[in-house]
């Protein structure tokens, strides 16, 4: 009887063994087949012939006769493969939710090419793999690399994750205001691109590259002929180029053709038009795609660990200048009608002739019938010679150094008057800023370094008739950001 009862025993632990063994070859089965077929798919994705129209949609019905360049893009890519941008890209083999935040000028402000990604990801990769894209379009009109070094993280929600930045910053950097001739105009988007791959979660960064038409015979300009190509191959960071398909390269500068124009608006210099963006999106998609083929192949590339923090290189000089721990308090906005995050504090204590102003918007036209253009500043503003306005702010500590930077942002126009700004009523260390320029545009000057943590003031005092906003302040490393 026992001999039985043990040998019943025996039998139903021996069949419960394989019934648990086949059950679970079963899920391993199922989960391999469901792999299989997210493979499948995706080859199939890519293999897709170019020219089906994936970017053409019901608000763009202009788009379906465009001819943009499908073949030969080669030359407008640089550094297609990088780790950060194929973990991104890992995660949406895997069905996992990606974010893509864009920092950009005017010609993104209109919201064209992040449409078209967006649009692009929603009916190709979300129902293969089931991730869902999430595209943050952070883009202000006449805004370059020299204000978002200070300011790109009051646009983030606190402790957001972002996996991918996509930064068009080329042009404005390129044309921007810088506080003097002697600074390289390469190095406020270095001090961003490196704030940004130093964060918690270290995403990828994305450059792409439009271009300005200037001079007569006319050239295709950006940041690239100001030493960009230093920062892409520094930190192996993917760009697109877009003048290396629409300009001619002759004796080392990039020259105007037929093909130039057809992909600019009407202004014909500073603007792409929907089919410059549609080039532009569909470029982004080939390095995606790129990607994702040689992630089908073998997705044990990614074994090798990203590199956890970055140091500045050369261009930036010492230590002392380098952005680590900045503090921003701005009235520029993406959009209008959002909240912003500040990380620095102002009061108005003293104001004379300048008033509060907020929401201006810099521009309303947008590529899309379903998408308002929105960005937008605002500040204290005023108009006449002698107004004057105080605030109080205070320096929080930097990390590793203890003394600070300060700044105020200002709005430059044609109708731009000249001011004076000084802190802490030191009016003999005042500087003088001259407000008119030929295209509207936010730029950041430094007017005081070696500043000590605690409360300050920092006064602006119009010595010239015309348009004078305080948009906001920053705080950065001691010696300021070059």
């Amino acid at each position: 009887m026992l001999y039985n009862s043990i040998y019943f025993v025996i039998c139903i632990v021996t069949i419960s063994k394989q019934v648990i063994s086949s059950s679970r070859e079963d899920v391993l089965l199922a989960d391999y087949e469901r792999k299989l077929r997210k493979i499948y798919l995706f080859n199939k994705i890519i293999s897709k012939h170019q020219k089906s129209k994936w970017f053409v949609q019901e608000q763009f019905p202009a788009l379906e006769s465009f001819n943009i360049v499908f073949n030969n893009t080669r030359p407008a890519i640089q550094n297609p493969d990088n780790e950060r941008l194929e973990s991104t890209l890992l995660k949406a083999f895997k069905g996992e939710s990606v974010k893509i935040v864009v920092y950009g000028g005017s010609n993104t402000a209109a919201g064209l090419f992040p449409i078209l990604l967006q649009q692009w990801w929603d009916e190709n990769i979300t129902p293969v793999s089931g991730s869902v894209l999430k595209v943050k379009n952070l883009s202000i009109g006449g805004t370059s690399s020299t204000y978002f070094q200070f300011c790109y993280d009051i646009y983030l929600d606190a402790n957001e994750v972002v996996d991918l930045f996509i930064l068009e910053l080329s042009v404005n950097d390129a044309v921007g205001n810088l506080q003097n001739s002697s600074i390289p105009r390469n190095l406020p988007l270095e001090q961003f691109t490196r704030q940004l791959l130093n964060r918690p979660n270290r995403p990828g960064v994305f450059f792409v590259n439009l271009y300005t038409l200037i001079g007569e015979p006319a050239q295709c300009m950006n940041l690239m002929d100001f030493d960009q190509d230093l920062i892409i191959d520094h930190y192996n960071t993917t760009a697109i180029n877009l003048r290396n398909l629409a300009c001619s390269f002759k004796l080392g500068k990039y020259f105007a053709t037929v093909k130039t124009y057809d992909l600019k608006d009407a202004s014909g210099t500073m603007h792409l038009n929907p089919k410059g963006h549609a080039q532009t999106a569909f470029m982004i998609v080939q390095v995606f795609m790129r990607i994702l083929k040689k992630l089908i192949h073998n997705v044990k590339i990614l074994k090798k660990s990203v590199q956890s923090y970055i140091t500045p290189f050369t261009s930036v000089g010492t230590l002392s200048n380098a952005i680590t721990t900045p503090q921003c308090w701005a009235s520029l906005t993406p959009n209008y009608n959002s909240e912003l995050r500040s990380t620095l504090q102002l009061k108005n204590v003293k104001s004379n002739g300048f008033v509060y102003i907020q929401g201006i918007r810099i521009k309303t036209s947008s590529y899309s019938s379903k998408e308002e253009r929105k960005d937008a500043y605002g500040g204290l503003s005023a108009r006449e010679k002698g107004s004057e306005v105080t605030i109080l702010f205070t320096v929080v500590a930097g990390h590793p150094h203890i003394l600070r930077s300060v700044g105020v942002i200002s709005r430059f126009s044609t109708s731009g008057g000249e001011v004076d700004v000084w802190l802490d009523n030191d009016y003999s260390k005042r500087t003088n800023i001259k407000l008119h320029v030929n295209a509207e545009q936010t730029a950041v000057r430094i007017i005081g370094t070696q500043v000590t943590p605690g409360n300050h003031t920092l006064t602006m005092h119009v010595v010239k008739k015309g348009i004078a906003v305080l948009v906001g302040a920053v705080v950065g490393p001691p010696d300021g950001p070059w």
